[in-house]
Parts: C-alpha cells; sequence; structure tokens
C-alpha cells in the first residue's frame, strides 16, 4: 500500500509537470516570433502567478540567456540542461535548504533556437503525508497481523471442528459396539464423504468380526465332543488293568476321533475361504443315517463314562 501511494503520488506530480511544460512550449511557440525576448520574460512574470514558495518556472535559450525565473527558483541546485537533444525530457528530484523539489528538464526547439524549459513543484507536503501513512501502516501492521492470526485460528478451529468430532466419534469405536456409526453432516461436502465412507467400512469390519465370532463358537462346539470322546476313552482305559486287546480298542477309537477331528477342521477352513470369497464350496450327497450312527456312538462312550443309561434305536 505505502509503495503504491507512493508511485501514484509521483505518476499524478510527472504527470501535472508534463502538462505545464507543454502548456510553456505552446505559448512560446505563439509569443516567440512576435514579440522580443524581454516582453515574453515580462510577460511570464506579471501572469505566471508563481509566487516564492510555490512552483518554478525557468527558460533559458541554448546561449545560456535566462529568458524567465521564477523567485521560487531561486538559487536551486537544479539539474544541467540535457546536451543531448535525445534526452528531450529528465525528471529530478532536489533538495535545497531543507525543502524538495520535484523538477521536470526539457529542451525544445522554437524556431531554429533550442530552449530548456524547467518546471518545478515542491513535494515536501506530500512526502510528510507519505511518512505519516508510512508510520501508521509500520504500528497498524502487528495489530493487523495479531487480529489476522486470531481470525484465521477461529476459522480454522470453525472448518477442523467437524473432523475433530468424527476423530472422537471414531475413537470412541471398539470391538464391542462395532455397531455405532458416525454422525455423518448432511453438508454433502468432503467431510460428509469421509463420515459415510468410514461408517461403511465399519459395517465391513462389523461383518468380518460377526463371522469370526461366529467361526469362533462353532469350532469351539465342534471340537469340544470329540476332544471330551478322546479323554473319555483315555480315562476309563487307564481307570484299572485292561487287556491288551482292549488298550488297543480303546487307541483305535482314539485314532478315530483325532481323524474325524482332523476332518472337521478341514471342513471348518473350507467354509471360512468360502466366507471370504477365496474358494467354493462343493455340494454333494451325504449319509444322514451314518452320521447319526457316529453321533450316537459317541454319545453312548460319554454316557458310559458318567454311567448313564444310554438307549439309541
Amino acid at each position: 500500500m505505502w509503495f503504491a501511494m507512493r508511485h501514484s503520488i509521483r505518476h499524478g506530480i510527472d504527470e501535472g509537470l508534463e502538462d505545464r511544460l507543454e502548456a510553456v512550449h505552446r505559448y512560446m511557440k505563439l509569443w516567440i516570433p512576435r514579440r522580443s525576448i524581454e516582453f515574453i520574460g515580462k510577460e511570464l512574470r506579471e501572469h505566471s502567478g508563481f509566487g516564492p514558495d510555490s512552483d518554478l518556472l525557468r527558460i533559458r535559450a541554448v546561449n545560456g540567456q535566462w529568458i524567465y525565473r521564477s523567485r521560487s527558483a531561486g538559487d536551486l541546485p537544479l539539474p544541467p540542461p540535457p546536451e543531448n537533444p535525445s534526452r528531450h525530457w529528465q525528471f529530478e528530484t532536489v533538495s535545497t535548504s531543507g525543502n524538495r523539489y520535484r523538477v521536470l528538464t526539457g529542451q525544445v526547439k522554437v524556431g531554429d533556437q533550442l530552449y530548456t524549459i524547467q518546471v518545478g513543484t515542491p513535494i515536501g507536503e506530500y512526502e510528510e503525508v507519505l511518512g505519516r501513512f508510512g508510520w501508521a501502516v509500520v504500528f497498524t501492521l502487528p495489530l493487523a497481523l495479531l487480529a489476522a492470526s486470531l481470525g484465521g485460528y477461529w476459522m480454522s478451529r470453525r472448518a477442523l471442528e467437524p473432523v475433530d468430532r468424527i476423530t472422537r466419534e471414531a475413537r470412541s469405536i471398539s470391538a464391542s459396539n462395532l455397531s455405532q456409526r458416525l454422525s455423518a453432516p448432511a453438508t454433502g461436502d468432503e467431510l460428509a464423504r469421509l463420515s459415510e465412507t468410514l461408517n461403511g467400512m465399519m459395517e465391513r469390519l462389523e461383518t468380518a468380526f460377526q463371522k469370526m465370532t461366529r467361526f469362533t463358537a462353532d469350532a469351539s462346539h465342534e471340537l469340544r465332543t470329540p476332544i471330551a470322546v478322546m479323554r473319555t476313552t483315555a480315562e476309563l482305559a487307564l481307570r484299572r488293568e485292561r487287556s491288551q486287546q482292549e488298550y488297543r480298542d480303546a487307541l483305535g477309537q482314539i485314532l478315530t476321533e483325532l481323524e474325524r477331528t482332523s476332518k472337521l477342521i478341514e471342513n471348518m477352513l473350507v467354509l471360512v475361504r468360502a466366507d471370504s470369497g477365496t474358494g467354493r464350496l462343493q455340494l454333494a450327497p451325504m449319509d444322514l443315517a451314518r452320521c447319526f450312527r457316529e453321533a450316537s456312538g459317541q454319545g453312548r462312550l460319554l454316557a458310559e463314562a458318567k454311567r448313564i443309561d444310554y438307549q439309541s434305536s
């Protein structure tokens, strides 16, 4: 803002000086062919209106003769007139006795003669205003930065509040409450889509967890019976002295249960692969009577160990 203000002031002053120099040039082209140099200088002194503290004007012929010098020019160390005609305009900022001036020097041609015209304007007030504005910026900038920081922090907290809420709700979900879902805002923005995506993910996790829990329960239930049969068979065989054939029969019964257990585990793994989508079930007919007879045999063995009368038909 400070540089823009300085550029605007400088640009306005320079444009005004160019307009004034052009006006003086037109005046000289109009009257120099008709009047003497002394008359033109007298007219400029009477009608220019330049005071001792106002804008300045100086006109000098190429031979060094001064045609006009305003009182405000005084002995200011103005820049020398450009000697190269190609340098038609030249802006300078000069200082003298605590005053600063913006000066435009131009070389113009009137008839067959070259003249140097210098116009200037005091810029002390402009620089004073610009300096006050600069100090105001320096003192207000920290306050503006502080206000911007506080406003940015407040806006960021408001913007991130839904994210914090989603984070808190996600942390509260564990294996004991997988059925809980995140509250999706009805805004239709990225946070709403994120909440819906996380809810879909938790729904899939809940389904997988339920399948795993079901498989664990089924495996425990299915393996309980053959393990109990093998344990009962071993305990009955060791309860008293038996013949070699009876020991062989007990070991054969245990081996049969181990084979049945191995097959049961393989079947359960097939079910797991089928549930996960990595395998396919091959359906085939089975003999239910045989399945019932095997279950009945296991039940009779467990009943005999507890001296329970067991009958099947």
